[in-house]
């Protein structure tokens, strides 16, 4: 295929009708797909709202039958939208039975997990970036080999005041 055409600019119109035949179960082609995606990164009138996003997350795990270019619709709004952001990390840690309310708020509940295959524990492992203490602190850990760590009064992420 000619690179000029495989490249073409489409229009709103035009994006709007490939996620149509896409989500109608139509295959439109990798030059048209490669095309809307570039149109819904450049396009702020294409790009899809809170509502339309938690609708396409309502069932958990995200995308398992949506269309490609919904698919990346939904991966540009998470990434532009806090408040979406939000939602996927509770639906997360919701489908590991962790209830984020008993946190501070959802980001610290997140970030305090620990994850990792290859470390035991949160103080061991370098990815770990905000660790929970006995007496119920949090803080950043310091990678000297022990525990230390620098508390944290506010949430790095909200600016939540964390109580001590």
């Amino acid at each position: 295929m000619d690179d000029a055409i495989k490249y073409a600019a489409i229009d709103c119109k035009d994006y709007q009708m490939a996620i149509k035949a896409e989500r109608q179960g139509d295959y439109i082609g990798e030059a048209l797909l490669g095309q809307a995606q570039d149109h819904l990164h450049n396009c702020p009138n294409c790009q899809i709202s809170c509502d339309v996003f938690r609708d396409h997350i309502a069932e958990w795990p995200l995308y398992s039958k949506t269309p490609e270019i919904l698919e990346e619709a939904c991966r540009v709004h998470f990434q532009n939208c806090q408040d979406c952001n939000d939602v996927m990390k509770q639906k997360g840690l919701e489908a590991k039975g962790i209830d984020w309310r008993n946190y501070p708020c959802v980001h610290i509940a997140y970030h305090v997990q620990h994850d990792c295959e290859a470390h035991e524990t949160a103080w061991e492992c370098s990815d770990t970036m905000l660790v929970q203490t006995g007496a119920g602190e949090y803080g950043l850990p310091i990678r000297d080999g022990g525990r230390a760590y620098v508390p944290i009064s506010n949430c790095p992420w909200c600016g939540i005041t964390l109580k001590r």
